[in-house]
């Protein structure tokens, strides 16, 4: 697959960093936006493609998600998006992939407005081929970080629901539960380049699928219009990646174990798999586990372990003396009480800052609940769906 990357703000700055670094040959090209000049030391691969938006003197928005959304809404910087990404390549790509926090400033309220000119650019007759993805990390919970973010976070999805085809959702609190408890003395940067470069490794597997179909008449190859088909729904698809990496002598000749260990270890959210509405996998490994009978074996256990009832395979493989073995699964809308909680807080926020919410950032409580709205009737839609497949099982 042919990527192209738009990292938005510090922490999609970093995101798309990494992810660049983990497969340059899969990108087309890649850039960043941000409001705050100072996060530009903080890239490895991408300081040369980094671009500063807005009238803030570089020294960003200060969380205040709708400086930055109104900012970047302007003739002067829309220009400087659609220019800059049409010169990049943007238009050589089969995905396109939008990285932010869900709770900071800059890249909540940029993100969907920088996916509505991307798709601009990509459209044909109104349509757009090209899967369009948006990757955000969730917030630390309160009070490691401040409950802003939630307020932030549950706007930020809102608007992004019809602005893309899907939201893939890695949760930082419960990545960091994870990570510490293998490695307790772990610095707080350290940590979070581990989570940036997991995040990196499930991308790459997925962009690895194969395109040339294995012998038997099976369908196993993946590419940019099957999984843009598994994560499109009536609006963008919230979807949790499950990555694991092991041996092959320790795998054996199975590849269920490694669909079983991906579910129970490898969720970058707190989710249950049984509520996924759709899935899809690619395994990576040498071609002697990729027997036809193995990868439907595995397809046949991940279908038993969601709710749903489409399951999407592919694979990649590796030279045969390769030792490891990975695989990525992307659950497609199963159940996040993480979003929930993240609105309750936001709710709260607001109830205790209405005042300056309202008159500093010129956000009233109708719009405000607007948004609460928006969250709440995706998640009664999808639950619906749900219900119909329980009765037609």
């Amino acid at each position: 697959m042919k990527w192209f990357g738009i990292g938005l703000g510090g922490a999609g700055g970093n995101i798309m960093d990494s992810t660049y670094g983990a497969m340059r040959d899969e990108f087309v090209g890649a850039v960043v936006f941000n409001t705050a000049e100072a996060d530009k030391a903080k890239l490895s691969f991408l300081k040369d493609r980094f671009y500063v938006f807005g009238d803030f003197g570089g020294a960003g928005v200060g969380s205040k998600w709708r400086d930055a959304r109104d900012s970047i809404s302007s003739e002067k910087w829309k220009s400087l998006v659609t220019k800059t990404i049409e010169e990049q390549g943007i238009k050589n790509s089969q995905v396109l992939l939008l990285t932010s926090s869900s709770g900071g400033g800059t890249g909540s309220g940029s993100i969907p407005v920088v996916a509505s000119y991307a798709k601009e650019l990509l459209s044909s007759d109104g349509r757009v081929v090209q899967p369009v993805i948006a990757a955000m990390v969730l917030p630390f919970r309160y009070p490691m970080e401040t409950m802003r973010f939630s307020y932030n976070s549950a706007i930020g999805l809102a608007n992004l629901l019809d602005k893309v085809d899907s939201i893939i959702l890695f949760d930082n609190g419960y990545m960091r539960e994870k990570i510490v408890k293998e490695n307790p003395e772990i610095s707080d940067v350290e940590l979070l380049d581990r989570i940036n470069h997991s995040v990196a490794e499930a991308m790459r597997v997925i962009s690895a699928a194969s395109e040339t179909p294995m012998k038997g008449g099976f369908k196993t190859t993946f590419d940019s219009q099957d999984l843009k088909n598994v994560l499109s729904m009536f609006e963008a698809s919230y979807v949790v990646p499950c990555y694991f990496r092991t041996r092959v002598d320790v795998l054996g000749g199975s590849l269920e174990f490694l669909v079983e260990i991906a579910l129970e270890e490898g969720r970058f959210v707190d989710v249950d798999p049984k509520t996924a509405l759709k899935a899809a996998f690619v395994v990576r490994g040498p071609e002697d586990l990729m027997k036809t009978d193995n990868i439907f074996s595995a397809k046949s256990l991940l279908a038993e372990r969601i709710a749903g009832v489409d399951v999407r395979e592919g694979i990649a493989i590796t030279p045969p003396d390769s030792k490891y073995v990975e695989i990525t699964i992307l659950l497609v809308e199963p159940e996040v009480p993480r979003i929930k909680e993240l609105a309750e807080q936001a709710s709260v926020y607001y109830d205790l800052f209405e005042e300056d919410l309202k008159t500093k950032e010129n956000t009233p409580r109708e719009e405000f609940e607007g948004y609460l709205r928006k969250l709440e009737d995706h998640a009664k839609k999808i639950a619906e769906r749900k219900e119909k497949i329980k009765k037609t099982a």
